[in-house]
């Protein structure tokens, strides 16, 4: 009897962990929505690189974690926070662009509006034609 109470207490232990940890998922309670559009530098498609959509602080001190998606060839891209394909957290962020990667050991080649930055509102339903609109050198 004591190795059955045993047995059964460590399963309740187990359960109890899953629970919690399921509570404290991955999604950290926020809302995610899905976000799709396009991205342009001075009017020109980007064509590589990665785009990053950043929560920005409003009411709570965790503001979530950022959202990404590879640039297509047509400027296209998909945003993923958790799962693929999520999109991002509901509220305001800023977008930033990261460059691909150096294809050798040759310096990085420039990579148009780098440094440009912009704001974007991500409302709740589906966002699924963003024009992200950067201007740069």
């Amino acid at each position: 009897m004591n190795i059955q109470y045993r047995h059964i207490s460590w399963l309740l232990s187990l359960l109890c962990l899953c629970v919690i940890l399921e509570g404290c998922g991955k999604h950290e309670g926020f809302t995610t929505t899905p976000v799709q559009g396009t991205v342009t530098c001075n009017g020109t498609p980007l064509t590589g690189g990665t785009i990053v959509f950043s929560p920005i602080v409003t009411k709570s001190a965790n503001p979530g974690q950022p959202a990404a998606s590879a640039i297509g060839p047509d400027g296209t891209f998909n945003l993923t926070t958790y799962q693929d394909g999520d999109g991002a957290i509901v509220g305001t962020h800023s977008v930033s662009i990261l460059p691909p990667p150096a294809t050798d050991d040759s310096k990085q080649p420039k990579f148009p509006c780098v440094d440009a930055s912009v704001e974007v509102e991500v409302k709740a339903g589906h966002n699924e034609s963003m024009k992200i609109e950067l201007s740069g050198s």
